[in-house]
This record gives structure tokens, C-alpha cells and sequence, in this order.
């Protein structure tokens, strides 16, 4: 079985359940994420009460072909310049990295409870170009992979040809978190697995 949801088997509850937000324990999430070494996992979600870097460090490792790195977070994140290389060295498959927000509006109508800095694109281009010259020497002359992050559930920034930074028209739609997690072509929908051992994607939602 290929594609795996953890925490969460009703895929027609799916998108909603992500929102109500109850982050587990995260002895819990840490020791699902330990077992996924020798695995195919390309894409994975998980609830985290706040963004910790000795937490993120101790678990990547394990997660080498995560390609797709969703985090729902419920409090505004920080200290994010050091992501690069601490966490993302661990990562040299990851084309897309987006911290949500989503969990802290979803009950409001306006932009009372997103992150701090979510519409503040200088703040996070700031943090985009840090993280490209952290990476820089890292990446031994190898371009790195990254091409699409989400600091909020309201835009995402795009990787240019010329490797800079663009980031898209900002939305209100809050169902637009989880169009843009359905961006890439994946067909996996259900909690069951799907297709070949060969052509299928593992997904883990914690």
C-alpha cells in the first residue's frame, strides 16, 4: 500500500478534519515520521503546535524523498532563517514547503489570526533569499530543488527561470490551501492505496 493517511482514513472528511485543529502529541507525529526511512513518501502533512527546529531536526533524516512538506502550525512561526540548511540539508528532494494558517482563520472573516508576517511579502522574500545563499554552498554546484513555498494560506511564492522569487496574487478563498496542495499531479484522494507499487505516490498525513 502506497498511499497511507495517518490520523485521518475518512478522505471525504479529509480537508475539513485538517482544519479543526488539534495538534497531536508530537512524540506521536516524531515516531510516524522515524519509519518512514527505506520508504517512498513523497508528500507529507502534519499539525504542529508551533514550528521547532529541534523538533524538525530530529525527524528529517528520516524523510529524504519527501518531495511536498505541508505544516499546519498554531502559532505564528519564527526563527525560519535557520531552516536553511539545518532542516532543508536533509531534504534534497523538496519542491515545495508551505507553513498554513489555515487552522488559526477558518472560524473568521477577516485576517484577524493568520501568521504574523503573512502579508508581509518583503519579510518573506527577505527570508526566500536567505535561505538560497544558505543553501548555496550546501548544494555542492547542484541547483537546489525548491520551487514553491507558502509562508500563509493566502499566496505562495514561485521559482523563476532566472532562480529569483515571484510571489502570486494574494487570495482570500479559504479553500484555496488545499487547491494548492492539489497543484502537483497526484491522484491519490483516498486513504487506501491506488494504481502500481511503481507509479503511485505515498502521501502521510499526520
Amino acid at each position: 500500500m502506497d498511499n497511507t493517511i495517518i490520523g485521518d482514513t475518512n478522505a471525504s472528511n479529509r480537508a475539513d478534519s485538517r482544519l479543526r485543529f488539534q495538534a497531536p502529541p508530537w512524540e506521536h507525529v516524531a515516531g510516524v515520521l522515524t519509519q518512514m526511512q527505506g520508504t517512498r513518501v513523497k508528500r507529507i502533512s502534519m499539525y504542529m503546535q508551533k514550528l521547532s527546529l529541534d523538533s524538525l531536526t530530529g525527524v528529517v533524516p528520516f524523510m529524504k524523498t519527501v518531495e511536498h512538506l505541508v505544516i499546519y502550525l498554531a502559532e505564528s512561526w519564527s526563527a525560519l532563517d535557520a531552516l536553511a540548511p539545518l532542516v532543508f540539508v536533509h531534504l534534497p528532494n523538496l519542491k515545495s514547503f508551505l507553513l498554513s494558517d489555515a487552522p488559526r482563520f477558518k472560524y473568521v472573516d477577516d485576517n484577524w489570526g493568520r501568521f504574523e508576517y503573512a502579508v508581509d511579502s518583503s519579510v518573506q522574500k527577505q527570508i526566500l533569499e536567505g535561505w538560497d545563499r544558505n543553501m548555496a554552498g550546501e548544494m555542492r554546484g547542484n541547483a537546489w530543488k525548491l520551487e514553491r513555498v507558502g509562508f500563509t494560506a493566502l499566496f505562495a511564492w514561485n521559482r523563476q527561470p532566472d532562480r529569483s522569487w515571484l510571489a502570486e496574487e494574494a487570495t482570500k478563498d479559504k479553500t484555496m490551501w488545499r487547491n494548492y496542495e492539489d497543484d502537483e499531479d497526484d491522484s491519490s484522494e483516498s486513504g487506501s492505496g491506488s494504481g502500481s507499487e511503481e507509479d503511485s505516490e505515498s502521501e502521510q498525513s499526520m
